[in-house]
């Protein structure tokens, strides 16, 4: 674990009810922080997915409805497989 020392600014609101609800400790901002990594890491890999599935459209015609099935099913395998 690395010490990460954080100073922030909040509407006076905002803070007394986060401060109610646990986020301002040290293990309330970490799980914050975690959370929104993981968000992150799935945001960037539908949207990569989804850059696929538009290479995909573009030489679908080219391609059977079986082939194109198989391939989504390649990468829907391969993304659970990270996962």
């Amino acid at each position: 674990m690395v010490r990460v020392p954080i100073t922030i600014e909040l509407p006076e609101d905002a803070a007394e009810e986060a401060r109610k609800e646990g986020l301002l400790t040290d293990t309330g901002v970490s799980a914050l922080v975690m959370e929104e990594l993981a968000r992150r890491q799935k945001v960037d890999a539908l949207q990569a997915f989804f850059g696929k599935v538009d290479q995909l459209r573009a030489v679908s015609e080219s391609l059977s409805d079986e082939e194109v099935q198989a391939l989504v099913q390649a990468e829907i395998d391969a993304a659970r497989a990270d996962s």
